[in-house]
Order: C-alpha cells, then structure tokens, then sequence
C-alpha cells in the first residue's frame, strides 16, 4: 500500500490492526528512499519513524525491502 501523506516530515506508523509482518519504505518529496523499517511485527501500536522527511511511505511484505535490493539513498521513479 502506498500512502501519500501531501506533508513533508518525520511521520510515524503503527502495526495496530496489521496480521503480517510489514517493511515500511519512507520515501522524500524528490522520490529518495529516506529510511526503511523492517519486518515490522503484526498487531504492535509503538509508533515508529525512520527520523527523517517523508512524504509517501510504501508498505510491502516483511523482508521484501532486502530481497529487492531496496536501500536508503535509493531513486523510487516505477511506484509513484
């Protein structure tokens, strides 16, 4: 699921409601992958930031960021 969330900041997520494991990849304004949480677990309401700007966030299955080869600093221009 890719959510735009229009502002540019530090936004924070939470697993409440969630049965899998999730990767949340935060990606900038200018389509820059920012910070990467993996293998967020199910059903857990901490909330959690990677500390840096964000306007979308993509949540894919746990463990997909790592077999796709997706980093921090990489260029997102196929999802958005």
């Amino acid at each position: 699921m890719l959510f735009d969330l229009v502002a540019s900041r530090d936004h924070a997520f939470w697993m409440k409601d969630v049965p899998i494991a999730l990767d949340m990849i935060f990606i900038s304004q200018d389509h820059l992958v920012v910070g990467i949480l993996v293998n967020v677990q199910p059903f857990d309401m901490t909330l959690r930031s990677v500390g840096a700007a964000s306007r979308y966030v993509l949540e894919v299955p746990g463990g997909w960021a790592a077999r796709h080869g997706v980093l921090n600093g990489a260029v997102i221009s196929e999802v958005l």
